[in-house]
């Protein structure tokens, strides 16, 4: 595999090796199950408060529900849905309960499935004497909790096991443990789109703009609650959200500096910006909470507390936008500390500059550094390749990609050596926000 990845699991937690040749919805179970099983052997309580109420079997039996339906289509389509299980008394973003609905087939979830093909929403299913039961439906995808005036959000405990439905036969599964899915007739474990190596540089740049811009104007006393990584987490999570639900591809180009004369990193910008800033937004944000926290009396609080949520809305819209910008042919151009420079841009790259360079991507776990030829082969088609030849001959360039089907990578660069990380999970908002 020549994609790195990050596991998110215990300390300790060691996999069993799949099978060679094709996978089905047994081996996805299966390291669903192993998972669970180690949970309940090293966390306190059984891990009774990460599981979801299923037993074994019954995991074992939504999971293969799931992918059977996946490739009935219903009325000449075949639907994206989200089916999830969780405690019966997390009930704050319940959307309506149903007749228990016995799901003894396939052809029971065919037909409710176009219910829940928004990615907000999700089938609520339990296991009842032995029978998985189709008992309501959920919002997955607005578990916000907020604080008025303050940047950000703070997540709620979400489901706690999901299973997604993408493509026929694609299907992914969170409980706790790492995600899976199942694509194309192999097993993957999923990554988690934050990596502290690459993505935590682009929150050190927005941290040093808000202690620059921020600070110097609420004062030196915010300086510890404005590390808080959450606003920012929200603005890359929602941006990246709202491009791969749209299915239509795209790239995020993220510099580490502006381009100069001499220095253009390889891009031509078809539609230059000049407006539409995430950082700025994330400053004012802060700037904003610093007029809530320091009001003197109501009317100044009353005031500033109306400021600071316009600022909230701002900065999801200008989120949303940047995304849909991504459905332009070409790729999206960030700086580091989130000003947008434009979209619709081409990589200039040729195959003999990126031969040129010394840097060749590199599988950190195995410590094997691949020659082009072998890489771009495997990486996929003209998008991904152009993106890889870009961060071999500059360094310390970062992009996402988003692929029609859904599916997001990281690329980037060090002095040394590309990386490429993938496939990366964006289960639901709650988990997009925990930085890992």
């Amino acid at each position: 595999m020549k994609l790195n990845s990050l596991m998110l699991a215990p300390g300790g937690y060691d996999p069993p090796a799949l099978p060679h040749g094709f996978h089905g919805p047994d081996d996805l179970t299966e390291m669903v199950i192993y998972g669970r099983q180690y949970t309940q052997s090293t966390v306190s309580g059984g891990g009774s408060g990460w599981l979801a109420p299923l037993s074994d079997d019954g995991v074992k039996k939504l999971v293969n529900l799931v992918y059977y339906a996946s490739l009935v289509p219903e009325e000449g389509r075949y639907p994206r849905f989200t089916v999830v299980c969780q405690d019966p008394r997390n009930e704050v973003f319940l959307v309506s309960r149903m007749d228990p609905l016995a799901l003894d087939g396939v052809d029971p979830l065919r037909r409710l499935a176009p219910a829940c093909t928004e990615p907000n929403c999700a089938l609520l299913v339990a296991e009842r004497d032995g029978q998985i039961v189709c008992e309501g439906v959920v919002n997955i995808g607005s578990t916000y909790a907020t604080h008025p005036g303050r940047p950000g959000v703070y997540p709620n405990s979400p489901p706690r096991l999901r299973v997604v439905v993408l493509a026929p036969a694609h299907i992914r599964v969170a409980e706790g443990t790492p995600s899976y899915e199942l694509r194309a007739g192999k097993v993957r474990s999923l990554c988690p789109y934050y990596v502290r190596e690459a993505t935590g540089q682009l929150w050190q740049a927005a941290e040093r703009r808000i202690k620059r811009d921020a600070i110097s104007v609420i004062g030196e006393k915010y300086t510890q609650v404005a590390r808080d990584p959450l606003p920012f987490m929200l603005v890359l999570s929602r941006m990246l959200r709202r491009a791969v639900d749209a299915r239509h591809g795209g790239a995020f180009i993220f510099l580490p500096d502006l381009p100069q004369d001499g220095r253009d990193f390889g891009l031509t910008v078809l539609y230059r910006t000049t407006d539409l800033d995430l950082g700025g937004d994330l400053v004012k944000q802060w700037q904003a909470y610093g007029d809530v926290a320091n009001s003197r009396d109501k009317a100044d609080f009353g005031q500033a507390i109306r400021t600071a949520e316009v600022r909230r809305s701002k900065i999801l819209t200008d989120c949303d936008a940047v995304a849909n910008f991504s459905a332009v042919d070409g790729c999206v151009v960030l700086t580091y500390d989130l000003r947008l420079l434009g979209f619709g841009a081409k990589i200039r790259v040729s195959s003999d500059e990126s031969e040129r360079s010394p840097r060749r991507f590199k599988h950190i776990a195995s410590n094997t550094v691949y020659p082009d030829s072998e890489f771009l082969r495997f990486v996929g088609g003209t998008r991904h390749q152009s993106v890889a030849r870009l961060c071999q001959v500059h360094a310390g360039v970062l992009v996402y990609t988003v692929s029609q089907d859904g599916e997001l990578k990281l690329f980037y660069s060090d002095e040394k050596f590309a990386y490429a990380y993938g496939p990366l999970d964006l289960p639901t908002t709650d988990s997009e926000c925990y930085v890992v």
